[in-house]
């Protein structure tokens, strides 16, 4: 089996993340890869399809019935599902937006992508019980075959990235040959054929069809196929197919392979991908990276998370990682401002720089005659770190605020670690270095001036945010499992 990594969502520029789905119209193959894709997306947002309005066309591509020119022709439909050379036709590609030219649709983007919901469509070869049973011996030399096969083209890969390779250029030009000028018109689309494609190669296999508690493994994809056939009125009955059952130790394996180690490693570089989310944070591109985001809140004084009390919440991070392998998850810690206005008022007043008019919760104030907001957290924040309120003994904005910041990044790294814990109590598998926890401080309240407690509270708040992130983030692998 593989992954793929060249099936694409397209959407419009009204829908930001795939919680905007709600209410939309979508494009869709009848019966194609794409309605499993389109079940996991809904999923991870917690949404259903009676939250959306689905538009079935025939075919996948190469006529006028497919999702993406139904997605071209009709500007009603919100979001489509296609290849990857459809998708550049819509919006460029993987990482830009469509500008109008060339074909392409204005404001049109990928939302998600198998690129980072990369165990969302698992290509696996199928054959017939019988011709399975008496001919056992001859499909395990097949499929051990194929996993050589798997090595080679990755080797070959991988020396032609290096420097250009006849024998790699050998293997496009077989691929064109096999499809066909029509299918493959340049080498360029074969290559692009086999990166769309992520390889698992032996060790993948084995841990697809026999490890227990994978959560995307052969059951559980299994399950959840069933349970979108008969839930959706596509199958009247539960009928699903047998695990392949091979002797993965025997002889024709591993006296024959070479990459037999079964060993999964650290997928990301933390520091990078911790560097990135916070230079995306402070220059404002956190949105246009984010696919999907959801918080919890806690107490005043809080420091701990327990799975008894968020244990639904860290169920979804950790099937949202499994789902989005190459994303990551930031956990971000946000703290309430509250204490640091008071100290701000505080200290400006005891300088003299800060002038106070009104009545209680009514209060107007001008910082050296001018108007100054306090709602307006980005500006405060700047004349806290420019020293406007330095100076006071015991009183300073400042340190308040990086007190706020430190409580904040050891809030998520209780929640990280209160994750990890989780799925190792569940038997479930979680990459530490895939999620990574920030503090942001009180930088984004969703209320800047609480009046009360409860409005305090909501600020009080821990942000889950999957996000894609440059490739230099994540460590590179030749099996992705």
């Amino acid at each position: 089996m593989t992954w793929s990594a060249g099936d694409h969502m397209i959407a419009r520029g009204n829908v930001k993340t795939v919680t905007d789905l709600k209410g939309k119209t979508i494009a869709l193959q009848q019966g194609g890869p794409h309605v499993g894709m389109l079940d996991d997306v809904l999923k991870s947002a917690r949404l259903t399809w009676n939250d959306i309005k689905v538009v079935w066309t025939k075919d996948l591509t190469g006529s006028a019935d497919t999702p993406a020119e139904v997605f071209r022709k009709r500007n009603d439909v919100d979001a489509c599902f296609a290849i990857t050379p459809d998708m550049v036709g819509l919006c460029g590609g993987l990482r830009t937006s469509g500008s109008g030219a060339e074909g392409t649709i204005k404001g049109a983007r990928v939302l998600v992508s198998t690129a980072e919901l990369s165990r969302s469509i698992a290509d696996v070869y199928v054959c017939r019980k019988d011709f399975y049973d008496a001919n056992k011996e001859w499909i395990t030399k097949f499929v051990a075959a194929y996993l050589k096969g798997c090595e080679e083209v990755i080797e070959l890969k991988k020396q032609h990235e290096a420097s250009p390779s006849q024998a790699y250029k050998n293997l496009l030009q077989m691929t064109q040959d096999v499809y066909g000028k029509t299918t493959i018109p340049v080498l360029d689309d074969a290559n692009g054929l086999l990166s769309d494609a992520t390889f698992v190669g032996y060790p993948g296999n084995v841990t697809f069809f026999t490890e227990q508690g994978n959560l995307h493994g052969f059951e559980a994809f299994q399950k959840a196929a069933l349970d979108l056939a008969t839930g959706r009125g596509y199958a009247k009955d539960r009928f699903g197919l047998f695990p392949s059952g091979l002797d993965y130790k025997a002889p024709a394996f591993l006296g024959y392979l070479t990459r037999t180690t079964i060993e999964r490693q650290d997928r990301f570089r933390a520091e990078a991908v911790r560097e990135e989310i916070e230079s995306l944070s402070a220059g404002g591109g956190l949105d246009e990276r984010t696919i999907l985001s959801f918080t919890i809140n806690f107490e005043p004084n809080q420091t701990t998370f327990s799975a008894e009390q968020y244990g639904a919440e860290f169920k979804r991070v950790v099937e949202t990682a499994d789902k989005f392998g190459n994303a990551v998850i930031a956990i971000r810690g946000h703290s309430d401002p509250t204490k640091t206005l008071l100290d701000l008022v505080k200290a400006g007043m005891s300088k003299g720089v800060l002038k106070r008019s009104g009545t209680t919760g009514n209060y107007s104030y001008s910082l050296n005659g001018k108007p100054l907001d306090l709602s307006s957290t980005p500006g405060l924040i700047s004349l806290i770190e420019g020293g406007a309120f330095d100076g006071v003994p015991d009183i300073n904005p400042r340190e308040t605020m990086q007190s706020a910041l430190n409580l904040s990044r050891s809030r998520a790294e209780q929640v990280r670690d209160s994750v990890t814990a989780y799925a190792k109590a569940q038997g479930l598998t979680l990459d530490r270095t895939q999620v990574q926890p920030v503090g942001v401080g009180v930088r984004e309240p969703f209320i800047a001036k609480p009046a009360n407690m409860d409005e305090a509270k909501q600020n009080m708040r821990v942000e889950f945010r999957i996000l894609r992130v440059q490739a230099e983030a994540a460590k590179p692998a030749d099996f992705d499992f």
